[in-house]
């Protein structure tokens, strides 16, 4: 029983890692354009 929710855990954390490093990824592609966005603002 111990054994079974383990692996239980340890594949939702392997899950949600990889969910966690797509988010990041979004994260900095907005966080990149948001500050080109900007810049473009600035320069008008």
């Amino acid at each position: 029983m111990y054994k079974k929710l383990k692996r239980k855990k340890h594949l939702y954390n392997k899950k949600s890692r990889r969910i966690l490093r797509i988010y990041r990824m979004k994260r900095r592609i907005l966080a990149r354009h948001r500050i080109g966005f900007m810049m473009f603002q600035q320069l008008q």
